[in-house]
């Protein structure tokens, strides 16, 4: 007679192997976090990787047959959208989504229209717009991460001046690409049976209690980089105002943590790109790789951020490659040098604003400090 019981000995192989993958992936999450650095096996996104890998490349190939390089924006707009996307149940999504295609589509328009040359008055209204980007979408329940990535927008578009009529079609480009992203997301889960979450998935996350501080810091971030970059007039010197946006965190510990995640994962990225750009001549023959580095990306977003970060540069390497191929030479170096740079100002102007802050604390009177 067969044994069909759950402990037969054919099940406890693959029962055990299972088992020593699961306390594996414990035991390097737990001694990532001791040294301050997270890794989450678990949280692998597949399906989404896939979905957004295919959206991305999609939305190049649209641009190389209409051989229109000002397209860029569609697939831009595809992966953060996939970014902004939370998870959880298809309300909160679709909420969520819709607010970051609508705010970044509406600032990409706006602030590449009114992109002024560089200099102080540029990169003080600059910072002051991604501040306050920051600081509305971590007051707002759930928008944390739609703040951030639109201040991400903002950047991008301050360093891409164009004339009104191309400004809305920039815009309009952005809902586009947003919104195919957003509708293949929803509708594929759509089609999936729904899984049993708890009330608390669903739940969008109370506003930060520190988004003043981290609004605040991240405008003094992209003041101090913006005009750094400037006046080392650096050949992509978005890419580096958007390194500081992203890695700022509100105490300098953190900052720093993310900064070295960052610049490890960037030198990763760069030299995996580099080759890649140089060995293919053809802008179609890097659309698969376009659509495999932007799944990859997506699908290790939430597992560990250096690993996010070396799928995620060479991604955005290659799609500038398609588009202008004639500045794919030095793309990669570019990329690279720009976020060290940006990582490393974010991180000493988290260091002197926290420094001063606390020089300020220690000499307050204890009356002043316990008054509010």
């Amino acid at each position: 007679m067969l044994n069909l019981s759950p402990t037969s000995r054919t099940d406890r192989p693959s029962a055990n192997g299972a088992r020593r993958r699961r306390a594996l992936s414990r035991y390097v999450a737990r001694q990532a976090g001791k040294k301050g650095y997270s890794f989450e096996p678990g949280a692998l996104a597949g399906p989404e990787g896939l979905i957004g890998g295919a959206a991305v490349a999609l939305l190049v190939a649209v641009a190389l047959v209409l051989r229109r390089p000002d397209f860029a924006w569609a697939p831009y707009a595809a992966f953060w959208t996939c970014l902004a996307d939370p998870g959880g149940g298809m309300t909160r999504r679709l909420r969520v989504m819709t607010a970051f295609i609508v705010c970044g589509g509406l600032v990409a328009g706006l602030v590449s229209a009114f992109a002024a040359p560089s200099g102080l008055a540029s990169g003080a209204l600059l910072s002051a717009l991604v501040g306050l980007l920051i600081y509305v979408g971590l007051s707002s329940s759930g928008m944390g991460g739609v703040g951030v990535l639109v201040g991400v927008v903002a950047v991008v578009a301050a360093e891409q001046p164009v004339g009104a009529a191309d400004a809305v079609m920039g815009a309009l480009v952005f809902f586009l690409g947003g919104a195919l992203t957003m509708i293949l997301c929803l509708a594929t889960v759509a089609c999936v049976p729904p899984t049993r979450r708890s009330p608390r998935e669903d739940r969008a996350p109370p506003a930060d209690p520190r988004a003043l501080s981290h609004a605040v810091l991240a405008a003094i971030a992209v003041m101090a980089t913006y005009t750094a970059v400037h006046a080392l007039s650096l050949a992509y010197p978005q890419w580096a105002t958007v390194a500081a946006v992203v890695v700022v965190r509100p105490d300098v510990h953190a900052s720093r943590r993310r900064t070295i995640e960052r610049v490890a994962g960037s030198l990763i990225g760069a030299a995996a790109a580099a080759p890649l750009i140089l060995a293919v001549k053809e802008s179609w023959a890097l659309v698969p790789p376009i659509f495999l580095l932007a799944a990859a990306a997506i699908t290790l977003r939430k597992v560990n951020y250096t690993l996010f970060v070396s799928f995620l540069t060479p991604l955005f390497i290659v799609i500038g490659a398609t588009m202008v191929p004639s500045l794919a030479h030095q793309a990669a170096a570019s990329r690279a040098e720009d976020n060290m740079i940006g990582s490393v100002l974010a991180t000493l102007g988290c260091a002197l604003v926290w420094g001063g802050w606390r020089l300020v604390g220690a000499r307050m009177p204890r009356r002043l400090k316990t008054s509010g």
